[in-house]
Order: C-alpha cells, then structure tokens, then sequence
C-alpha cells in the first residue's frame, strides 16, 4: 500500500520555507508527500530545486497542486482545508492518506494504522475537535467521508464542502482558524475505526515526544515530531540540528530572497 502525508501552505514565508525540510522527514518514514499551494509561483521555486534532490535520494515523490481562490471563502481558510481533499487525487487505487501541517516535522512512526480510519491525539483536544495533526485513512474512505461529487472538479467539491461548515464564516478568529478541524470533526461522526492516545509528556504541558516552539526543550521520552518554530529565518541556530545538510544552502538563498522582497 502506497502512504501518503498530505500537507499544505501558501507563499508565507513563515511556513513555505519549512516545506522541504517538514517532506524530508516524511520521506525518511517511507511516505509519498501531497501538496496544496496557494499563491505566487517564484517563492515556491526557491524549495523546489531542493525538494527534487531530496525526491531523488530517497527515491519518493512529492506532487504539488496549485489551489485557486474560491469567492466566499478566505485564501488561508481554503489553503488549511484543502488537505482534507487529497482522497480527490487517489480514489480507486491502493493509497493511505494522513493529514499534518506545514510547520509539524514528523521524525518518528508512530501510525500504527489498525483501522479503516485513524484518529492520532484525539485525547490532546479533550476528545472534542479531532485534530490535523494526524488523521489517516484509506483514499475512498477520505473520498466517502467528505462527501465529494465525481461530476465536479475539485474547486467545485472544496466550494460546496466549506461553505457547509459555518465556522469559515466566523467573525471569532479562533473559529475560522479551526475550520478545517470543525469539518473533520462533524465528517468523522460516529466513523472512527481506531484512536491511538497521544498523552502528554510528563512534567510538560505538551504532547509526549513533542519538541515544540513553546517551549524548546528536548523530550525526556522519544521524540516523535517538532513544531517548528515561529519566524524561522531567525532560528537558524534551533533548525540547524533538525536538518540535513543542505540546509545551510537552502537557509542563505531563501533569507536573500525574503531580503529583497521586502
């Protein structure tokens, strides 16, 4: 079975510069990478090059797809929802699918992958929202459980599926923000085949095995993922260690570019 993480961003640069090094990790754990991208096309290209090395080295793929705006709905709403549409991409065919973020590096497998549907952290949000961070599911359950239309393309299926959920209206930005796991949520309804408890570190407020940007200190336990840190050509010092080495390439041209763009 193929295994595929779905993440996505738009031409921010807080979160586009951490695309080759959030696919490295999961190409390292034996996932294909799916990408939505929203937004201009040259900063993109600066990861591009990279991430076709990194393709090359571990002999796995990254696919990009480029989301258009849709009327009604905010850019940064539509760019977070879209990973919940991978399952456009890959019905019919062997494919398992996990949603996580752009800024969320993955060192660690932890998915275990027991069911027709698993929920990885549920207990993180009090057993409420289901998290992003991480969903996995065959590719015709995502296409089921979204509810998409094979008659429309997939601007259309994204369209009709957001605007059902009233939270990508909200004027509270704490909604809006959480559209894409309000949808998930009221989708995945009753469907759970298997919940695997994240729990949180002991001693910390964070999740177990969790390096985070809250508070950057190392695990006691294993580390399983790292959210990155907030204005990262700034932290070159806390990324250096998390990176291969075409890092230092990589973090010069993208800080020349964000210079003269400015």
């Amino acid at each position: 079975m193929k295994r595929v993480a779905v993440i996505s961003t738009n031409d921010n640069l807080d979160y586009l510069f951490y695309l080759p090094l959030v696919i490295e990790g999961w190409y390292k754990l034996g996932y294909d990478v799916h990408v939505f991208y929203h937004g201009k096309t040259e900063p993109l290209e600066l990861s591009m090059d990279v991430i076709t090395n990194l393709s090359n080295k571990y002999d796995r793929d990254t696919d990009v797809h480029f989301i258009q705006s849709i009327d009604g709905i905010d850019d940064v709403t539509l760019i977070q929802c879209s990973r919940l549409f991978a399952g456009y991409f890959y019905r019919g065919t062997d494919t398992r699918i996990i949603t996580s973020d752009i800024d969320m590096l993955v060192v660690k497998d932890i998915f275990l992958d027991k069911g027709n549907v698993d929920v990885y952290g549920h207990d993180l949000t009090g057993f409420k929202q289901v998290p992003m961070c991480y969903v996995s599911a065959t590719a015709d359950r995502w296409w089921n459980m979204m509810g998409l239309d094979e008659h429309i393309d997939l601007q259309a299926n994204m369209a009709m599926v957001i605007r059902q959920e009233p939270f990508h209206n909200s004027c509270y930005g704490h909604e809006k923000w959480a559209t894409d796991q309000e949808i998930l949520t009221k989708k995945l309804s009753g469907q759970f085949s298997y919940t695997h408890e994240r729990c949180i570190e002991p001693g910390s407020f964070l999740p177990k095995g969790r390096l985070d940007r809250y508070n950057w200190v190392y695990p006691n336990s294993e580390l399983i993922d790292v959210h990155l840190p907030r204005n990262p050509l700034n932290e070159y010092g806390k990324l250096v260690t998390l990176a291969g080495e075409w890092f230092k390439d990589y973090f010069d041209k993208f800080k020349e570019y964000a210079t003269s763009t400015k």
